[in-house]
């Protein structure tokens, strides 16, 4: 039996949050910033065909030692 392979390449996402110390204190953190998205998919099915750029937000709770970190993460 053989299989064929085949590797391609999808979009880059980066995210960039920042807070300042106030916002980054636990058990709350919040950060705002900006999405990237590069076009660098070698396949049409893989990317979106286009670069762009949007605003983004996040907030976690962190709980003690232990316990459950829950976050949300906010991107247009």
């Amino acid at each position: 039996m053989t299989f064929d392979r085949q590797t391609e390449l999808g979009d880059i996402v980066l995210w960039n949050a920042f807070a300042t110390n106030e916002m980054a204190k636990p058990p709350n953190i919040f950060g705002v910033g900006v999405t990237l998205m590069l076009d660098t998919a070698t396949e049409d099915v893989f990317g979106t065909g286009k670069n762009s750029a949007g605003p983004m937000a996040l907030a976690f709770h962190i709980g003690p030692p232990g316990g459950w970190i829950l976050g949300v993460i906010g991107q247009h």
